[in-house]
């Protein structure tokens, strides 16, 4: 196991191959237990949503998106009709 320094503000770096065996993520969230003289270390269980982070395009919008598709919607079924 790596060792690590840290920091003047108290922070530390978890190294690259810890964070992908235990695929860490930016924004994810770590409890601290003391026991024994001991820092353990564990991750909390991510929130479902945050799956869905990103999966819009920047600068997209839900709203836009639903009345693109609703647009879709209704030019077929005008075609249909007309």
């Amino acid at each position: 196991m790596p060792a690590i320094k840290i920091s003047s503000k108290g922070q530390i770096v978890i190294p690259r191959t810890v964070r992908e065996k235990l695929d860490l993520r930016q924004g994810d969230q770590l409890s601290i237990v003391l026991a024994d003289g001991k820092i353990i270390l564990e991750p909390l269980e991510r929130h479902p949503l945050l799956a869905l982070q990103g999966a819009l395009k920047e600068g997209s919008s839900l709203t836009e998106a639903l009345l693109e598709e609703r647009r879709r919607d209704r030019a077929k079924e005008d075609s249909r009709h007309g």
